[in-house]
């Protein structure tokens, strides 16, 4: 799975940084990092921080989720999946009521993808 998400950020960060026209070193200067550290979160040889995340989401004008579109598109799937195989437990009204908000998110995202 880590890998997975691995090769959809990569092909993201570096989709998204080819549209903004910046270079690697704009996006590395804004970011406060290397060009080096850059480099390698676009080819997927490192995790992005929670600072990195945010600011790329800033540099580039999108949010998160649209930012890493592929990645969002691909764990909906397997979430969506693994709701389905959730075992039924005593009845927990928050866990009821969060399984039921999670589908209906889920569902959703996907109206939203397949009407884009």
């Amino acid at each position: 799975m880590i890998w997975i998400m691995k090769e959809f950020l990569k092909v993201d960060l570096r989709i998204a940084r080819q549209r903004s026209g910046l270079l690697g070193q704009d996006v590395a200067t804004l970011l406060g990092t290397s060009r080096a550290r850059l480099s390698k979160l676009e080819n997927g040889y490192a995790r992005p921080k929670v600072k990195e995340l945010i600011g790329l989401s800033i540099v580039y004008d999108k949010p998160l989720d649209e930012l890493f579109q592929l990645s969002a598109s691909r764990l909906t799937e397997k979430l969506q999946s693994r709701l389905a195989q959730l075992k039924p437990a005593p009845e927990i009204e928050a866990r009821i009521t969060t399984l039921s908000r999670l589908a209906d998110r889920l569902h959703s995202l996907n109206q939203e993808r397949y009407d884009a």
